[in-house]
């Protein structure tokens, strides 16, 4: 009943969507099914999925308030430590780097899904999107 904001599909088998309330649902047969699963941002809205396969090989989700959650099956997510609690707003990734983007012109980078850095963004600008040119990086 709540909105989703966000969808990503790890090149497989596995969906996953989430939005407001920190709602996660997942699918392994395109959506015939869904599965409503606890996700890593208690109930703070996500605006942002991604599977980073590659060396990372974890699903990534971000939201309001900073938060930052990651999984290795998109069923099981742990909250990271962000040190921002800008609201983040997209997440993309070339399988090796994963970039997030947010309010003030957060932008956060991770090889892990784990620690993140954050990159000095002078201009403060709110940041709504992020892309990278990986073909089948996460997209169906």
């Amino acid at each position: 009943t709540q909105d989703i904001y966000c969808m990503a599909y790890d090149g497989s088998s596995r969906w996953v969507c989430a939005g407001a309330g920190g709602e996660v649902h997942t699918s392994d047969d395109d959506w015939g099914s869904a599965t409503s699963r606890t996700g890593g941002h208690g109930t703070s809205t996500i605006s942002g999925v991604v599977y980073c396969g590659g060396t990372v090989n974890k699903w990534v989700s971000v939201g309001l308030s900073g938060k930052i959650a990651y999984s290795s099956d998109g069923i099981d997510w742990t909250a990271a430590t962000t040190g921002t609690t800008q609201h983040l707003r997209a997440v993309a990734t070339d399988n090796t780097t994963i970039v997030v983007v947010g309010a003030a012109g957060t932008i956060l980078t991770s090889t892990d899904a784990v620690n993140w850095s954050s990159i000095t963004n002078s201009t403060g600008t709110q940041i709504w999107s992020v892309t990278c040119d990986i073909i089948g990086s996460g997209m169906r």
